[in-house]
């Protein structure tokens, strides 16, 4: 009866734990305090519903848990997966400007270059990718003067347009306007030296002017 089940302190949680691990028909513990009252069977049964749904919620979380672990992908696997696809996107690149390279000199021209921009495979193939190229006269201005040659090699290219996939990030944009101020403070240093150097040369003008003056006035 009452007291086999809830005689004691330690008799009771014993009780509640065989409830809760099925060690125990909870039916029978519930049915021995219907006969003493309402109060301690609705105590009992909201103890084994908070049991069971909070039970419930930490199996359901871990599981959820570990499955959404098992779901993302591994950055490791997603940087290989990135450099496998660059090199296959560089290697069909290679392939198509290695054809519009008549003179096989491994390098470009504007006049080639601009040809195979204009074709609608060319542009197709660089907006499938994420590249876009608002205007390839400039573009390639761009590459020959940073090469410091009239064509630009084929591999630099290549590498430029990979570069290109995709939006800028904030690196990306960091970075250009890190290359910009740095560019600009070079321009300036130039700036400066010249006006230096255009100043010497004004004051050993005049100097020069000088001493030609007085030797003829002598």
């Amino acid at each position: 009866g009452l007291n086999a089940f809830f005689g004691s302190v330690s008799a009771s949680m014993l009780t509640l734990l065989q409830a809760t691990t099925s060690g125990l028909d909870w039916r029978d513990a519930y049915a021995v305090l219907v006969e003493v009252g309402s109060y301690l069977p609705a105590v009992f049964v909201f103890y084994i519903l908070f049991f069971v749904i909070a039970a419930w919620n930490i199996v359901t979380s871990t599981f959820v848990d570990k499955a959404l672990r098992f779901a993302q992908p591994d950055l490791e696997q997603l940087t290989r997966e990135q450099l496998m696809k660059d090199i296959v996107d560089a290697e069909e690149l290679m392939n198509l400007f290695s054809e519009a390279d008549l003179d096989r000199s491994e390098s470009i021209s504007l006049e080639e270059f601009i040809h195979v921009a204009e074709h609608a495979k060319f542009r197709s193939y660089l907006h499938v990718r994420g590249i876009d190229i608002k205007n390839a006269e400039v573009f390639f201005e761009m590459l020959r003067t940073l090469g410091g040659q009239e064509d630009v090699d084929l591999a630099v290219l290549v590498s430029t347009l990979i570069r290109m996939k995709g939006f800028a990030t904030s690196i990306d944009l960091h970075s250009l306007s890190f290359e910009t101020k740095m560019l600009g403070r070079k321009q300036y240093a130039f700036m400066e030296e010249n006006t230096e150097r255009l100043q010497n040369i004004e004051k050993l003008v005049s100097s020069l002017l000088k001493q030609e003056v007085n030797m003829l006035s002598l």
